[in-house]
């Protein structure tokens, strides 16, 4: 589990796109799960909207480019990640207070350097540093520790 924090436009949205790219180099294909203060847009307001008011607990949408699941009521972050397998990337998430993810920090002045830091911060990316070369370094931190907790 890594999680990439950091306030609003600071850049950790171009750092988790580096990050799957450097770790998709190493044969890695990460699971992303990214919390957001908005709510969910309907992009189907027909069928899914009205299949969900009439009492189903999941609905899924398939597509030829993909699919997305839709679920009725509220998950909790710490909830859905335990739910899943492999490596997680986890971008947002600010208010989760676990001691056992590794962190990387984005920020933008010292003040929220220091907000945002968290126990296991493995690195950090500020507003003069190479999204690129953070990615490069993180994701070889993130293998190394992933597959140790692997054997």
């Amino acid at each position: 589990m890594v999680q990439i924090v950091g306030p609003r436009k600071s850049g950790k949205t171009t750092l988790l796109q580096e990050l799957i790219k450097e770790l998709n180099k190493l044969g890695v294909k990460p699971k992303v799960v990214k919390q957001t203060k908005h709510a969910l847009e309907e992009t189907d307001a027909g069928d899914t909207k009205r299949a969900l008011e009439a009492g189903a607990e999941e609905v899924y949408l398939v597509c030829r480019n993909g699919f997305r699941v839709q679920k009725k009521g509220k998950v909790g972050l710490e909830e859905l990640v335990s739910s899943l397998s492999g490596l997680i990337i986890v971008e947002g998430g600010k208010g989760v207070k676990r001691r056992d993810w590794l962190s990387v920090v984005t920020w933008r002045n010292e003040a929220e350097r220091k907000a945002y830091w968290k126990p296991l911060t493995v690195s950090e990316m500020g507003p003069q540093d190479d999204a690129k070369l953070v990615a490069w370094k993180v994701a070889r931190l993130i293998l190394s520790n992933w597959r140790a907790r692997l054997s």
